[in-house]
């Protein structure tokens, strides 16, 4: 297009001028062509970065939107500060947990939103955190009083986000371990009734081995009492009762230390020795 208009002119001015002016009007000619194709030039340079940029910029939001998607489709939930403690980001896993959403604590004040966390042992660790002073932190198993959901057990760790080498906020990521918490809890107590079921009858068997003996030895004592000649097997058996309470008095004995003395009751099973005396076959 710049040939062309060069070539127009040309044409038009060339039948005008003498033979001293035709240097100058080919400079000017020259210029003019010059000029237009570096026009030219930067326009497709100035288009081309153009739509680099526009690629550029949706790449960057693709990028963004995958990020957004990640972050929304975590199980867990995931929380973002600024270095002033306020919440920027709010997952839908944390928000469908607790019953709050989004838009309620996007700006807020995380600890002033939810004082119960500062109560209970949180706003330390996360001011550090925010400062810079530490990079990262992990509670764990701590019992929350959530505003709408009652009481809950989680597992946070918290982690200093940097631009440029300085601190720019925080991640907490929260992690619900009520269920599990429970099962285990429902778990031990099974395991504890199991043990305490075997303790019982380990415990009756001790009880019941010597009563059996000592009933057994008064019976005998009743019916060789009306036979004169018997009568003297009668301290030999009454020294056998003896011993079969001693039997019992020692079982009671141990198992009253045991319990006492033990802050788990009760242990497996095979852990405990209940009789103080041998078993009488």
């Amino acid at each position: 297009m710049a040939t062309v208009a060069a070539a127009a002119y040309l044409a038009v001015v060339w039948p005008t001028i003498d033979h001293l002016e035709s240097a100058n009007t080919l400079i000017r000619v020259v210029v003019l062509i010059g000029a237009a194709i570096g026009v030219g030039i930067l326009a497709q340079v100035e288009e081309s970065e153009r739509l680099a940029v526009a690629r550029l910029s949706g790449d960057i939001q693709a990028r963004e939107q995958y990020i957004r998607s990640v972050i929304e489709s975590l199980g867990e939930g995931l929380i973002t500060l600024d270095l002033e403690g306020r919440v920027t980001g709010w997952n839908r896993a944390v928000a469908e947990r607790y019953g709050i959403s989004a838009a309620e604590v996007i700006g807020e004040s995380f600890l002033d939103r939810f004082p119960n966390y500062a109560q209970e042992g949180l706003a330390v660790p996360l001011r550090k955190l925010l400062g810079g002073e530490i990079e990262d932190f992990t509670v764990e198993g701590l019992t929350h009083e959530t505003l709408r959901k009652g009481d809950v057990v989680q597992n946070l760790r918290g982690t200093l986000l940097r631009q440029d080498g300085r601190p720019a906020g925080a991640v907490l990521l929260v992690q619900d371990i009520t269920e599990r918490v429970a099962l285990e809890r429902s778990a031990r107590q099974g395991e504890k009734l199991v043990a305490l079921g075997t303790l019982a009858a380990g415990v009756a068997h001790e009880i019941n081995d010597p009563l059996a003996f000592v009933s057994s030895n008064l019976n005998r004592v009743e019916e060789i009492w009306s036979d004169p000649g018997e009568r003297r097997d009668v301290p030999e058996i009454l020294a056998e009762c003896h011993e079969g309470l001693a039997r019992l008095r020692g079982t009671v004995a141990e198992l009253l230390r045991y319990v006492f003395t033990r802050s788990d009751f009760p242990p497996p099973p095979s852990a405990v020795h209940l009789g103080a005396g041998q078993e009488r076959d």
